[in-house]
């Protein structure tokens, strides 16, 4: 399966698609390539031998997290909170799977 940056000079449209990965101990680069793999597996799975890339770069998932809010005082009505936050970024690769004539 090709990636191609502009297009071949026979081919055929199959679909557009993206695919992404996410992982918090990956390096980024890591995560394009799995990305990338992601696209070829949905790519080949339509029947495409290639993939016209538009887009490749990161994206945020969001984030999660606690928090437990304690009165400060036996008759306060102020809170206090501790809590932790996590957003996760990854790699995201977009484009339309194609179908390469031989010439």
């Amino acid at each position: 399966m090709r990636l191609y940056t502009a297009p071949p000079k026979k081919f055929e449209e199959i679909a557009v698609i993206s695919a992404n990965a996410a992982h918090d101990f990956m390096q980024k680069q890591d995560l394009l390539d799995a990305a990338v793999l992601n696209a070829k597996k949905k790519a080949a799975q339509l029947g495409a031998n290639g993939i016209l890339l538009d887009e490749a770069g990161d994206f945020v998932t969001g984030s999660s997290g606690v928090f437990v809010a304690q009165p400060a005082g036996r008759r306060s009505r102020t809170m206090i909170g501790t809590g932790s936050s996590n957003v996760r970024t990854g790699k995201q690769v977009s484009g339309t799977a194609i179908y390469v004539f031989e010439e």
